[in-house]
């Protein structure tokens, strides 16, 4: 295993986190915040980027380039990449919420790890404990703009992925296929590459990626959001997906239905697989409504807004936003509503206007869990199964059931009109079943590392390992992660990382067979 490689990749994402730290010391410099502050986060930018220069100028001397047949070699060498990649960037990560913000470590990396791997949970809240015992007064809009900032910019470096980023300036040792299977979500195979090169695909995702964000942030600007602060800081959470807001009351702090709408728009698009709006900059072609897995995302988007909205106006229930203004009885105000909660939660964005654990509808905690393990579509920025894979899922055990009444059918598993090889349906099916285990795992050691009932424990497993931010009873909309014990954030905090890099990535480095040499 060359170790040198995975040295060197660390070493590149150490710089761009060390880079990313002064980006947002200079906001807050610029937005007026303490020298205590800014000094934290100077301290923290000047230990990563020491920490990273040295790594990389001891793997320059080493770098050695992979000799022919080393094949099995440089996939180990990938996955591990991404997973050392991943992990140190949740610890160094957090350097600046300790001492920029003064967190306790614990909840630093639960608030990294939430960040980068766009759950956008957070422990942020009015009266929180700091560390030395501090109290914290009042909740995100107290919170210096550095701070504010980085939340955002972990988000956004948490959608588009580390080693993404390495891919553009990395096309040595080989291993750039093995990183991007290890890095991309959703099904490998359904959708062809962009380009023939991995680098050039990497760079065309990027700036399609980076092109997308400009457009959010600008709309969020001139459609209604007060100032080109909170209009970024929302883009970068939008885009990516993340969920991490300024403000206590999420959305709900931006009455401007037009802005509302604009979200439910940017988080729809941003579910979508990235690969169909680089093939309309590129080629002109727009292909949203010939893709089945994008139309079978927006059926159930439109289906369960639908069930919501008729619910909501036939209830004649009384509703609030998150900031206690009553929400009125129209049929748009309502409709806006419920759309903006599924869309944030089948895209786990994570964004709220109102409370949905007070709508007191039928069926609603289980339509609300259902969506959030479906999530958005494969080749985008949102968590959950992915769509593609719940219809490979359903179309094989179709075809399953088929069989029992026909014994000599061979049925195949369509998407596209393509067929699905089998091996990646098999992969799929074990996917499915690793994702029921590992939440089911983590929802019975919960209440035994802090009190919890089942509801709240199932829904933070789900909510975890779909990244997707709030779940149901104690961790709904309206409240945070704070209350959780160390050992329960530590658990969740790995969880969402093992959510975010899409299960195989990090399970399979604990398999002994990933360390034998043959």
């Amino acid at each position: 295993m060359d170790r040198i490689f995975i040295l060197f990749l660390t070493a590149r994402m150490l710089l761009l986190i060390g880079i990313g730290i002064v980006a947002a010391m200079l906001v807050g410099w610029y937005c007026g915040d303490s020298s205590q502050v800014l000094w934290g986060f100077g301290g923290s930018a000047v230990f990563c980027l020491v920490v990273s220069l040295a790594a990389m100028l001891f793997s320059l001397k080493r770098r050695h380039a992979l000799k022919p047949g080393q094949e099995r070699s440089v996939l180990r060498e990938g996955v591990l990449a991404v997973f050392n990649v991943w992990f140190v960037a949740l610890i160094m990560g957090g350097l600046p919420f300790v001492f920029g913000g003064h967190f306790t470590p614990v909840d630093a990396v639960f608030e990294t790890a939430s960040g980068i791997s766009t759950t956008g949970a957070s422990i942020i809240q009015s009266g929180m404990r700091l560390w030395g015992g501090v109290e914290q007064v009042g909740g995100l809009e107290t919170l210096p703009r550095a701070i504010l900032f980085w939340r955002a910019l972990l988000n956004w470096f948490g959608g588009i992925g580390f080693v993404m980023f390495a891919l553009i300036l990395l096309p040595v040792l080989g291993a750039g296929k093995h990183l991007y299977n290890a890095e991309v979500p959703g099904l490998k195979n359904i959708y062809d590459q962009e380009t023939s090169r991995i680098a050039n695909t990497a760079r065309l995702t990027l700036g399609c990626y980076a092109l997308w964000t400009a457009v959010v942030v600008v709309a969020y600007r001139y459609c209604g959001m007060g100032n080109w602060f909170d209009a970024v800081c929302h883009g970068f959470a939008t885009v990516a997906t993340g969920g991490f807001g300024n403000y206590s009351d999420s959305f709900a702090h931006f009455p401007s239905p037009l802005v509302q709408w604009i979200a439910i728009a940017a988080m729809a698009i941003s579910s979508c697989n990235l690969m169909l709006m680089l093939r309309l900059l590129l080629h002109g072609k727009f292909a949203y409504h010939k893709d089945e897995e994008t139309r079978f995302f927006l059926g159930i988007v439109l289906a369960v807004t639908a069930i919501f909205t008729i619910q909501l106006y036939c209830t004649g229930s009384k509703l609030e936003y998150l900031d206690g203004t009553p929400i009125p009885h129209r049929l748009e105000a309502l409709c806006r509503t419920a759309a903006f909660q599924v869309v944030s939660l089948i895209s786990t964005t994570g964004f709220a206007t109102s409370d949905y654990l007070t709508w007191a509808l039928p069926g609603l905690p289980g339509l609300l869990l259902l969506i959030m393990v479906c999530g958005g579509c494969g080749g985008s920025t949102s968590g959950g199964m992915k769509v593609a894979r719940v219809l490979v899922v359903w179309k094989q055990a179709l075809g399953e059931a088929h069989r029992k009444i026909f014994p000599h059918l061979m049925p195949n598993v369509m998407l596209n009109h393509a067929r699905v090889d089998m091996p990646l349906v098999r992969q799929t099916m074990g996917f499915a079943i690793i994702f029921v285990v590992v939440t089911g795992i983590c929802t019975l050691l919960l209440p035994y590392l802090s009190s919890m009932d089942f509801e709240t424990a199932f829904s933070c497993a789900i909510s975890a390992i779909s990244n997707v931010g709030p779940g149901l009873s104690k961790v709904g909309p309206a409240s945070s992660y704070a209350w959780m014990s160390a050992p329960a954030k530590y658990l969740l905090s790995f969880i969402m990382i093992v959510g975010r890099l899409e299960l195989y990535t990090v399970l399979v480095v604990f398999l002994p067979s990933f360390w034998r040499n043959k």
